[in-house]
């Protein structure tokens, strides 16, 4: 079957690439001229629909280990948009420079972090490498009275955050909050530099992560 697609405008190569896997996909199936079609919706046993289906879909990770970290980002104590964000940043699904990029939103030569170190604006950059994430962490660190070992992706830096007091655990879920309200600090400074051309100040990135946490 010839499969004629129209377009009100020339897709994004992100696009086009969705579209060829969509083709693959459909290209596969088998259609019968007998009987009405109907529809079939294979992520659940009834080949129902269901939201619980959809949400396991989408929040699946792609591996086990993976999986942990990502079920330890969801806590009833901070905002929910806190806890969807750092979903997205552990799995690298968020609107950084460098994805943007990578989906024809932005131009090459705009993908640089905020900070005016000429380095790309991607996921451990911005959060973690960025002199400004290492400042900020560092002084984070100091605030607890605790030492650490820095590390450069996000999933090892979270485990190894989450597990600064050695085990313990009725302590555990608060370095989570404080994790989590960090990321959120950076995420937000760096949206005033790009929106409302706000310097970046490492101490205010702190102290707003001490009054969310």
């Amino acid at each position: 079957m010839d499969w004629r697609f129209m377009w009100r405008r020339d897709l994004f190569e992100w696009e086009a690439e969705m579209l060829r896997h969509l083709i693959c996909e459909i290209g596969t199936a088998a259609f019968r001229n007998e009987g009405p079609d109907s529809t079939m919706w294979p992520a659940d046993l009834s080949n129902c629909y269901s939201v619980k289906s959809a949400y396991s879909i989408l929040s699946e990770a792609p591996n086990p280990s993976s999986q942990i970290i990502i079920n330890k980002v969801w806590n009833k104590f901070m905002p929910l948009k806190v806890s969807v964000f750092a979903w997205q940043v552990i799995q690298n699904r968020f609107p950084s420079k460098e994805n943007l990029v990578k989906r024809g939103i932005l131009t090459v030569d705009a993908h640089f972090c905020e900070g005016g170190y000429g380095i790309i604006e991607s996921t451990s950059h911005l959060f973690l490498e960025c002199p400004t994430a290492v400042k900020v962490w560092s002084d984070i660190i100091c605030w607890l009275g605790v030492s650490a070992s820095s590390h450069n992706q996000i999933s090892d830096n979270f485990i190894a955050f989450s597990g600064v007091f050695q085990g313990k655990k009725s302590q555990e879920t608060g370095l989570r909050i404080i994790w989590l309200a960090c990321l959120w600090s950076i995420w937000k400074a760096r949206n005033a530099k790009i929106f409302q051309n706000k310097d970046i100040c490492c101490s205010s990135i702190v102290e707003e992560t001490k009054l969310l946490s």
